[in-house]
This record gives C-alpha cells, structure tokens and sequence, in this order.
C-alpha cells in the first residue's frame, strides 16, 4: 500500500514533490551544453584532418609536404644556399587535435645540416587556415605558407 511510503506524523502523500536549488535545476543543461561542445571539437578535428590530406609546397617550391590519409607525412626540403646543397627529409606521424596539427618525427636524413630536430620532437602547430587550396601554419611566432599541389 502507498501508505509505507508516507509520513506517520502529519498525513502527507506518497507524491511528495522536493525543491530543487538553483544549481539542480540547471546541471541537466550544462551537463547536455558539455556533451555538444566535445561532440563539435571532435567533428572539428575530422573536417581539418580530412583537409590536410594531400601534398603541399612552400611559395618557392623549395619543401615539399605529403600528408597521408593512414597518419603519416613525408617532409622534403632542398635548396642550393652559396654553391652548398642543403636538404632534409622528415618523416613521421600526424594528427589534428583541439585544432593544432601535432607532428611526431619518426625518421629523419640531412645533408649540409648539423642541428635539425632529432627523432621522437613532437612539433605542434595552430592551424590559422586551411582550405581546399592554402594553408597557413604557426608555431613559437613564425607563420610558414603552404599551397595545395595538384
């Protein structure tokens, strides 16, 4: 019977309705609020990661940047700097998290180089733009310039 369920003193129902503070009151909708925000960041993540698939080139056609569906990237840069061929090659894993492209290198050649970055430098970088054709990158205040290569 409902009657176990209410008050001995002073009647009462068994539909007894508590008041909720403020804070109770809203908790559902910020607790929904946060779940979207995740939701988006992830799907933000994707629609970038999607983007940056391809290859890209530096203005002057001097580095070459191949970014793989699978994760990985391939970075080639070579120049003739006073009769003396300089190049790099860089490769690693990649991946787009809280909008940054984080970069980790696996492998890594040099010729005319004495102090690039070693294997395992993990390189994160704000994504400023990116489109179906230009991006633009920025890391520790230098901005760099890429344009898609058919």
């Amino acid at each position: 019977p409902l009657s176990r369920f209410t008050p001995r003193v002073g009647g009462g129902s068994a539909f007894f309705v508590r008041h909720h503070s403020h804070a109770m009151k809203y908790t559902f909708t910020f607790f929904v609020l946060g779940l979207l925000l995740l939701t988006s960041c992830g799907s933000r993540d994707e629609r970038l990661s999607k983007k940056l698939i391809g290859t890209w080139t530096t203005d002057d056609g001097s580095e070459v940047w191949i970014v793989s569906e699978n994760g990985s990237f391939d970075a080639r840069w070579t120049k003739v700097v006073e009769d003396i061929k300089r190049s790099y090659v860089f490769q690693g894993i990649w991946e787009v998290r809280d909008g940054a492209l984080v970069e980790t290198i696996t492998n890594r050649s040099s010729i005319g180089f004495t102090n690039i970055a070693p294997v395992g430098t993990v390189v994160r970088s704000h994504i400023c733009r990116l489109n179906s054709a230009q991006m633009t990158l920025e890391m520790d205040g230098q901005t760099n310039h890429w344009e898609r290569k058919p």
